[in-house]
């Protein structure tokens, strides 16, 4: 994710440990002007079971803190319900459910951290209102209609 030969403002990555995270941050603090490192010993992105360590750097701040889903107001989600199910196809199909409007903890889960990017890019004010903002996006169809999109573009 560092090499991507586009220059983006923005990008999100995610590490399970915090080590890690400081090689990261070094590196893509001269690539990007605006970006969220998120850090998590249970997963590499943001989490609704537990605090998540973020690096956030916008408009040429940079701070530190620990997201709290539940200082948020946002919904508890245990781990054991968003794990990988072992098949490829078996995942892509969760995924593309919970895109197309299926309720639970993978969609809540997806919209947390697309939500942190609208936040991270401007088009939300907070990463909970951009849970919210994607949860409505999922909710209309145009995420499923932008992912579909996506796909007939990549053939």
């Amino acid at each position: 994710p560092l090499c991507n030969p586009l220059k983006l403002d923005y990008k999100i990555l995610g590490c399970v440990n915090e080590s890690h995270l400081k090689l990261v941050e070094s590196i893509i603090d001269g690539i990007c002007p605006n970006y969220m490192l998120t850090c998590n010993p249970n997963i590499d992105e943001l989490s609704l079971a537990d605090l998540t360590l973020v690096v956030e750097k916008r408009d040429g701040r940079k701070r530190r803190y620990l997201f709290d889903p539940r200082e948020n107001g946002l919904p508890y989600v245990d781990y054991s319900s968003i794990l990988h199910p072992g098949d490829v196809k078996v995942g892509a199909d969760l995924l593309l459910s919970a895109i197309s409007g299926e309720k639970g903890p993978i969609r809540d889960t997806l919209a947390l951290n697309a939500g942190a990017g609208m936040y991270l890019s401007k088009k939300s004010s907070s990463i909970r209102k951009g849970y919210h903002d994607a949860q409505a996006l999922i909710e209309s169809g145009e995420a499923l209609k932008k992912l579909n999109e996506w796909r007939a573009f990549q053939r």
